[in-house]
């Protein structure tokens, strides 16, 4: 069985209790999470019409920011306290313009290998104990015109802290993609801290037929889709 690559972008969200400026967690790096791609595009004047859509919806600080979406008290228990369309913010209205339901955000391309494995990078800027990370992807019958909800995740690999290390401020693991995906799917990622109750979220997008997902939350670009780290994944197999 073999995957050819088509594009992928992502974003990620650290969720904590604590205040930022301590305990600011991290974000992906590879590929590129969405409010880290619009950081380096320039916080004030960025250059995509994603992150400009962002910025007027969230401000500019959220790219300064880019390290520290989060959300406090998670302890694995990550449904009971971010709510659908919300998953990628953690609710934080700080971050909501990452989570526009749009088009057009940022894209990179990736290889993995012939036996469909990818290595993830997550930059981690304070980095902690890890207690696992774990990826979902969306069902075949998500809508991406829809904000994500839980119930449109399904969960394809965990990967523990005692499988994975920090070196050089990075975590670096690599993760079996599902095979069988076709078009646009989010690609969604939780890292659950061991020594609190933080956890940090990333997400992907895939091509598939439009499909309503039952969400009941506004379409393409409307204010409750502000903040959710989301990733498009487009992949093929062979």
């Amino acid at each position: 069985m073999s995957y050819k690559a088509i594009g992928i972008t992502c974003l990620a969200l650290a969720a904590t209790a604590a205040p930022l400026s301590t305990q600011a967690h991290g974000t992906m790096e590879l590929p590129a999470s969405w409010v880290l791609t619009c950081y380096n595009e320039g916080a004030e004047q960025p250059k995509s019409g994603a992150c400009q859509a962002a910025r007027a919806v969230g401000g500019a600080q959220q790219f300064y920011d880019w390290n520290g979406v989060r959300q406090g008290s998670a302890a694995g228990n990550h449904r009971a306290f971010i709510a659908d369309g919300e998953l990628c913010s953690g609710g934080s209205a700080s971050f909501r313009g990452l989570d526009l339901a749009r088009l057009d955000w940022a894209q990179t391309s990736i290889v993995p290998t012939a036996t469909g494995d990818y290595t993830f990078v997550w930059w981690a800027s304070a980095p902690h104990a890890t207690e696992y990370f774990k990826y979902y992807i969306t069902r075949d019958d998500w809508d991406p015109g829809m904000p994500l909800c839980w119930r449109d995740l399904e969960e394809f690999a965990t990967v523990t802290g005692t499988q994975t290390a920090q070196e050089g401020g990075r975590y670096r693991m690599k993760v079996q993609l599902p095979p069988g995906k076709k078009g646009s799917h989010i690609l969604y990622s939780t890292w659950q801290r061991g020594d609190s109750p933080e956890a940090v979220l990333c997400v992907r997008r895939r091509q598939v037929p439009w499909r309503r997902s039952g969400c009941p939350r506004d379409r393409l670009g409307g204010p409750r889709d502000a903040g959710r780290p989301r990733a498009i994944w487009w992949w093929a197999r062979n």
